[in-house]
């Protein structure tokens, strides 16, 4: 090659993916093939949080496209598994992420209105005054007689 042909280190230009010269690299994030067995790109996790600083909802590019709201914070993979596995124990403080306090999550459960009952704690309840009221009538019998 003489020395016009050559390229230098700055104008070689390189598949972001699999760091090979674009010209010998086959990748196409567009259609999501990889045939240089490059990686595929990791999706970008967001969080959004509420006026209160409680985490709202998780978006991700691969999913969500151009419908991600402007106030989502980009988060790495990692902290998107950490966040989700748990997000009521996270809040934002002046622009960052922490864990709640122990005093945080304690008022928070204390605020909570009681959980609503199962159909089978109210069938247990009916039942115990089904029992009641038959003792009651019962004892009136008795009583009368």
């Amino acid at each position: 090659m003489s020395e016009d042909n050559q390229k230098t280190e700055e104008e070689v230009e390189l598949c972001p993916y699999c760091r090979y010269e674009l010209d010998q690299c086959d990748c196409c994030p567009e259609c999501e093939t990889y045939p240089c067995e490059c990686p595929p790109p990791d999706p970008q996790y967001y969080i959004v949080f509420d006026s209160n600083g409680d985490v709202a909802g998780f978006y991700v590019d691969e999913i969500h496209g151009d419908n991600i709201p402007a106030t989502a914070i980009p988060i790495s993979t990692g902290a998107w598994q950490l966040y989700v596995s748990d997000p009521n124990d996270y809040k934002l403080d002046d622009g960052v992420i922490r864990p709640k306090t122990a005093e945080e999550l304690e008022a928070e459960e204390e605020a909570r209105p009681p959980a609503p009952k199962t159909p089978l704690q109210k069938l247990e309840e009916a039942d115990l005054d089904n029992k009641e009221a038959i003792a009651s009538l019962y004892e009136m019998l008795l009583g009368g007689a």
